[in-house]
């Protein structure tokens, strides 16, 4: 499962897929984003497939994944880091019509152009962990607490550092000493990286919008122990009590309403 206890129809979602190698596994990050002046990016879901774990078997599980009702009606992004070895799974991702954007991410100062084919793209390592920097300092980046992946991702984003090699040349990432990875800090960079883009051009799916012109609310509406009543800012799947609710003037718990803070006027 995945942990977007709540989502409207207004959400969109970016799977970033760093493919594993052979000490590093497969690391998966999901994160939820609506277009807005101030995109917030809402880590939901985060997993390390087990060491070892063959192509054909990444890409069912990831198809799986992406046939869950929530990353349904054409609003998930798929974002594979193709880099090395992830070319040939990119090509069974695409066998399989999951059609992901492809990313090579190279050690260079290229900011991020077109290569070839318009969802084929070359990155610098350096240009897209600082799209993910930014959106921590800018406490834009919503990581849920309860994911059993969670801590493992702070602590890797405590321990992706730069430094210059002897080489003079500056390296990203975990220190290449097998205590640390940064495979989750790739995958997360992957799925910011995406919705940022996808942000751009905001008016693809402004057509999700909704008049959130609800009035005052009714008199009858009267909150018991408690309750309250909120009123919110769009339609949402609130996954305890599997339903929709809203737009509108709604009467929840209070627990309930910290849950849905994110969609109250």
């Amino acid at each position: 499962m995945t942990g977007f206890d709540t989502y409207s129809s207004r959400d969109r979602f970016f799977i970033g897929v760093d493919i594993g190698k052979i000490n590093d596994p497969t690391a998966i990050a999901v994160v939820a984003t609506r277009a807005e002046v101030r995109p917030v990016y809402r880590v939901g879901h985060l997993e390390r497939l087990p060491l070892g774990t063959v192509y054909p078997q990444i890409v069912a599980h990831v198809r799986d994944l992406m046939r869950r009702s929530i990353f349904a009606h054409g609003r998930t992004e798929l974002v594979v880091d193709q880099t090395g070895c992830g070319a040939p799974v990119c090509d069974l991702f695409e066998d399989q019509s999951l059609l992901p954007q492809r990313i090579t991410i190279t050690g260079g100062l290229i900011n991020e152009e077109a290569e070839g084919p318009s969802r084929h793209w070359r990155i610098s390592k350096q240009s897209l962990v600082s799209r993910l920097d930014a959106a921590l300092a800018d406490r834009r980046l919503h990581i849920l607490a309860k994911l059993p992946e969670a801590a493992a991702l702070v602590n890797e984003l405590q321990h992706f550092e730069q430094w210059q090699t002897d080489s003079a040349r500056w390296r990203y990432g975990a220190r290449a000493d097998g205590k640390q990875h940064d495979d989750l800090v790739i995958a997360l960079a992957l799925s910011v990286w995406a919705a940022e883009r996808d942000n751009r051009g905001i008016g693809v799916w402004m057509r999700l919008a909704y008049d959130d012109h609800v009035g005052p609310r009714p008199d009858d509406m009267v909150p018991g122990p408690g309750e309250i009543a909120v009123r919110l800012n769009d339609g949402v799947f609130v996954r305890s009590r599997q339903k929709v609710m809203g737009p509108g003037w709604v009467i929840v718990d209070e627990g309930e309403a910290v849950e849905l803070r994110e969609f109250i006027f």
